[in-house]
């Protein structure tokens, strides 16, 4: 390389380059990538639902867009264009279920993030996440369970897959009882800070900007920081933050929460050019430890890897050479698992946390493994009794 020359950029980075600013109505797109450089980050932006957004900024580059790594991103967004319309009624089909039984659940992330966006179609989403008001829990569970589809049913623990009629494709509906996971204990508050919204005919509740913002935030840094559209989301909600928008209740009610905010905020400043201007200077991190970006720009190229955070089921491998990828897979990565010990990024205990996260969710798959086993048990031994019949007098 001749000497003063730039070095490429890695498919991480090159994704951050061409995601900076894409969730802006005017972006000028990425400057002096190299086609080796789009190439690496592709796949990358193909299979964390960035493809929309990486086309976006990169048809405005004439001799990059036409290579065909460009040319499956551009295909992708058309059909992520032509998904946006049953997406919609699909979410509509879902809170509407809820609106027959005078329920007005709270909508976060997924649509409520998108309409930041300068078209909904850039911000794709899966799931519908809801959350019932405090009390109505069990009566929304039961109302979205006789919905939910016969063959599919429920997916997991509080999802239902709901049939959304013929032009809308089946969503599943993630129903929430509360967002301890991102510690956010005062649902009652998120509720009596919302407001209502309408999506076509039916009626949600959608957090306020500081509630959304502090979710945001900890849902990216609880999975480790898998995805970079993720990041897109943060720096869309913090260009949007108003002159009435309240740090201080953004920040939280405790310094760790304040500090996983600021951490959030500085990343999206730093990797992809947000605008923090407006932000004060309480709600950034001085730094951002190297380890953490490290982390999560690797974990950005885990596309096709899978992180069995939850899944203790397999077997410990026989050899010990296999042990240390076993281990790897299982373990959170230590940005999620600093989270889940709600921990400082900055204090050093990484590993400590790792093993912490791992250790309590390895005795939570023994106690419900135990449960099922005493279950199992028990019908078992009800249908191997002899059954007794009327006693006849001899």
């Amino acid at each position: 390389m001749p000497s003063g020359a730039a070095t490429p950029l890695d498919g991480p980075r090159a994704v951050a380059a061409i995601l900076a600013g894409s969730w802006r109505r005017e972006s000028p797109g990425p400057a002096g990538l190299s086609s080796r450089e789009l190439v690496s980050a592709v796949p990358i932006l193909f299979g964390t639902g960035a493809a929309a957004l990486g086309w976006r900024q990169l048809e405005k580059l004439p001799p990059l867009s036409a290579i065909p790594a460009a040319e499956m991103l551009h295909r992708a967004t058309k059909m992520l264009a032509l998904e946006d319309a049953r997406n919609q009624r699909a979410v509509e089909r879902a809170v509407a279920t809820l609106n027959a039984a005078e329920i007005e659940p709270l909508l976060v992330k997924g649509w409520a993030v998108a309409r930041h966006y300068p078209e909904t179609y850039l911000r794709p989403y899966g799931d519908v996440d809801l959350c019932a008001p405090p009390g109505r829990h069990s009566e929304a569970r039961a109302c979205l369970a006789k919905a939910a589809m016969p063959r599919a049913g429920r997916t997991a623990i509080g999802n239902f897959v709901i049939d959304c009629g013929p032009d809308a494709k089946p969503c599943t509906v993630d129903l929430h009882r509360d967002f301890r996971r991102e510690h956010i204990d005062d649902v009652e508050g998120l509720f009596e800070r919302s407001h209502t919204v309408r999506i076509g005919a039916a009626k949600a509740k959608l957090p306020s900007a500081e509630d959304h913002l502090r979710f945001v935030i900890t849902h990216f840094l609880r999975h480790g920081g898998a995805r970079p559209l993720w990041l897109c989301d943060i720096a869309a909600l913090v260009e949007a933050a108003g002159d009435d928008f309240d740090w201080a209740l953004c920040l939280g009610n405790d310094r760790r929460s304040a500090e996983w905010v600021a951490t959030g905020i500085t990343l999206a400043a730093d990797l992809l050019g947000c605008d923090v201007s407006r932000v004060p200077a309480t709600a950034r991190a001085d730094r951002v430890p190297e380890w953490l970006v490290d982390v999560m720009l690797r974990e950005w190229t885990r596309v096709n890897a899978v992180r069995r955070t939850g899944a203790m089921g397999a077997p410990f491998p026989s050899r010990f050479s296999d042990a240390r990828p076993w281990f790897s897979q299982r373990c959170a990565n230590p940005i999620a698992a600093t989270v889940a010990c709600r921990g400082s990024f900055g204090d050093g205990w990484q590993r400590a946390y790792q093993a912490a996260d791992f250790t309590a969710r390895a005795a939570g798959y023994c106690w419900r493994l135990s449960r099922a086993a005493t279950r199992i048990r028990t019908r078992l031994r009800h249908r191997a009794a002899p059954s007794r019949g009327p006693s006849v007098p001899t």
